[in-house]
């Protein structure tokens, strides 16, 4: 292989239509002063299989690429700089010489290769991957020739670091006058004639997709060069070419153990596209998924698909299996959108099966991450800037919904997510976007994830004496971030504990679960079938239903006379009425549908209100969205302002500001009509938000007093 081979496949190979679109893309290159000339592995191949007649001396381009892709490369940047002299020698000088060529395209037979499958042997040959990134360094530049000047004869020596590492003279070489070498051992570098290169850390994870069963996923370290930095960023689903290199682990001497790192050049990264298709879907594949479309009971097949081992909790999976389907995603003016992905919550008692639907769900879809509320790396749910231990520098994590991007995550134990996460998490659950702004790394990261999450209540166990917000340790902010929240409640009950016991006996009896109707892999391509090609749109008899639920809602707004006729508590809001609309599309794509119906808009309503009869309904029987979304319901903020302005009142009583707690409770008992029983929860909550304290036992002060 050498530079007249590469000129002449530069020149002469063409495409199908008899272009030669390597000298068009040269022109184009210098058209728009880039640096960096794609050439297609796929076409070397090729052009040897199509041209014999070529005479060259060695016309092994492709396996040489392959198996020497440094020399090759080389090779090709001779050649490359060869033609863009003889079309524009201004260009090259415009740019230092600077020339880069990425081979990508490889059949993928002969480089592809998994993440953990990467070894010794393949050490400087040309390897593609398809990785997730995890982490991204910020750009540094790294010098790659550099000037030094003799401080003993003033003579200038230039130094190239092929592999990095600074390595500067170690004495001066220089003929003298008299011949003699100047041999002048102390130099100085000349940063403005030296030349540097931009450079950053990557580190790639194996896809999700990709991780066998029980397996930790693999990390592996790729470097980016030049035009090539900032080009992916963490979250970022990517094909990626290089040339496997190594580096020891340490200094090395004699008599130590020399173990090297592996990492990955990077010659050529691509992202995935957006409307990539995880599955392959043959034709036989369409034709069992449209022929169980046209079943009249698949809705109830796919819900019976999930969790098979779980008894009961029929509405739950029937959302569940909403979410997994999605709603459309609308895009506004002025690059806005509404999403279109479904969040869901299961918090309840333990022991009634939420980490194993979490874990049943995740085993459908293609696309996901499993963690845990307390985050399954130091980056926890959504993202961190980190110093990386083996660089010292400071690089930029992904957490699991941005690794999640376009797919799904399930978060078990939401409650104990980390505090850092809380402010993130609201924003990539309504926005899907994660900003980070930190150690002057200012990044925005896609999270375009639907979240399914299970979390236990405050105390271990639902009281159904207490308000939802009560019951649950998360915040108001995340909590509204859910289009439906579901309290699984362990009560006991003669007829369902008989069906549950029957129904978990009969399973350890046959030795295996029941066959789900659908097949798993059938459920797999039929999710991704319709996620890739049904957008329902509203039907008229859809919307009409819609409206009417959420107007008849509105309608029942409570008003507080006290306040002039100012509601006092909201039934449903614009953002309860979006989350019915992806919901019901999320129905029509279940059945490959491109219409939304009246059914559709029916049974989410009833689901709708499944959830929020128990999670939003206040004292009187009216829905109170504050309740749902994390907040205190109308009657309980009326409770609370009537309390604090008692303690106001017996503050004022007492010259230190002082209030017995136990007096405090008898008046509030016979001036305010507080049930006692209900004293304590107003008073935990009034604690909670910091409007009272406790200066000692027994002693109650307002915190603005």
């Amino acid at each position: 292989m050498n530079e007249e081979q590469f000129k002449s496949f530069f020149y002469e190979f063409r495409d199908e239509s008899g272009q030669p679109i390597y000298d068009l893309k040269i022109d184009k290159l210098i058209q728009n002063k880039q640096r960096s000339l794609e050439v297609s592995i796929t076409d070397m191949q090729n052009f040897e299989i199509l041209n014999p007649e070529v005479e060259l001396t060695n016309p092994l381009l492709f396996p040489d690429a392959i198996n020497g892709p440094k020399n090759a490369i080389k090779e090709a940047v001779k050649a490359l700089k060869t033609i863009i002299r003889e079309k524009d020698e201004e260009y090259l000088r415009l740019i230092k010489h600077r020339i880069n060529i990425r081979f990508h395209l490889a059949p993928p037979e002969t480089i592809q290769e998994k993440l953990r499958e990467i070894r010794s042997a393949q050490i400087g040959k040309l390897i593609q991957t398809n990785a997730i990134i995890t982490k991204a360094s910020e750009v540094k530049p790294l010098i790659e020739t550099g000037r030094f000047e003799c401080l003993t004869c003033r003579s200038l020596i230039d130094r190239y670091f092929s592999d990095g590492e600074y390595q500067p003279p170690v004495f001066c070489e220089i003929q003298q006058a008299d011949g003699s070498n100047c041999s002048g051992r102390s130099f100085k570098l000349l940063k403005d004639d030296s030349d540097f290169v931009d450079i950053q850390r990557i580190v790639l994870q194996e896809r999700p997709e990709d991780l066998p069963a029980g397996r930790m996923p693999e990390n592996f370290v790729a470097y980016l060069r030049d035009d090539l930095v900032d080009t992916v960023r963490p979250g970022d689903r990517v094909t990626i070419v290089g040339m496997l290199d190594t580096r020891p682990d340490r200094k090395l001497a004699r008599g130590q153990l020399a173990i090297f790192s592996k990492f990955l050049e990077t010659i050529h990264v691509e992202k995935e596209s957006e409307e990539l298709v995880e599955l392959e879907i043959s034709q036989e594949d369409e034709e069992a998924i449209l022929e169980l479309s046209r079943d009249v009971m698949v809705l109830e097949k796919i819900r019976e698909s999930i969790a098979p081992m779980i008894f009961g909790f029929t509405e739950e999976k029937e959302a569940i299996s909403y979410l997994l389907f999605g709603g459309t995603e609308k895009k506004l003016s002025e690059g806005l959108k509404i999403r279109g992905e479904s969040n869901i919550l299961l918090i309840g008692d333990p022991g009634v099966g939420k980490s194993q639907i979490l874990r049943s769900v995740a085993e459908i879809v293609p696309r996901k991450i499993y963690t845990s509320g307390r985050g399954a790396s130091a980056a926890g749910l959504t993202a961190a800037v980190m110093r990386d231990p083996d660089t010292n520098e400071m690089t930029l994590e992904a957490g699991a919904v941005v690794l999640a991007d376009k797919g799904f995550a399930f978060i078990d134990e939401f409650d104990k997510m980390k505090r850092e996460d809380r402010s993130a998490l609201h924003e990539a659950m309504e926005h899907h976007t994660v900003s980070i702004a930190k150690a002057g790394i200012i990044a925005t990261l896609n999270a375009r994830t639907s979240i399914l999450a299970a979390a236990n209540p405050r105390d271990g166990r639902w009281i159904k004496d207490r308000t939802p917000m009560n019951n649950m340790n998360l915040p108001q902010t995340i909590i509204s971030r859910f289009d439906l929240i579901f309290p699984m409640v362990d009560e006991p009950n003669a007829i369902e504990d008989e069906k549950k016991a029957a129904h978990i006996l009969s399973m350890h009896q046959q030795g295996r679960f029941d066959e789900p109707p659908i097949d798993i892999e059938l459920l797999r391509k039929y999710i991704e079938f319709a996620r890739k090609n049904i957008i329902p749109k509203l039907s008229p008899e859809a919307k009409d239903q819609l409206l009417d639920f959420y107007l008849d809602l509105r309608s029942r707004s409570g008003l507080n006379e006290e306040a002039g006729g100012r509601p006092s508590s909201v039934s449903i809001t614009p953002r309860q009425l979006e989350a019915l609309v992806r919901l019901s599309e999320a129905r029509a794509k279940m059945a490959l549908r491109d219409i939304v119906t009246r059914e559709d808009a029916e049974r989410v309503i009833k689901l709708f209100k499944f959830s929020y009869d128990k999670i939003a309904m206040d004292e009187t029987g009216a829905y109170d969205v504050d309740r749902a979304s994390g907040g205190v319901g109308a009657q309980t903020r009326n409770d609370l302002g009537k309390l604090k302005d008692l303690i106001l009142k017996m503050s004022r009583e007492n010259e230190d500001g002082d209030v017995k707690a136990s007096d405090l409770k008898i008046k509030s008992t016979a001036e305010l009509d507080i049930d006692p029983r209900k004293y304590d929860e107003l008073m935990e909550n009034l604690s909670r938000e910091g409007e009272i304290y406790e200066p000692r036992p027994g002693v109650i002060r307002l915190s603005s007093y």
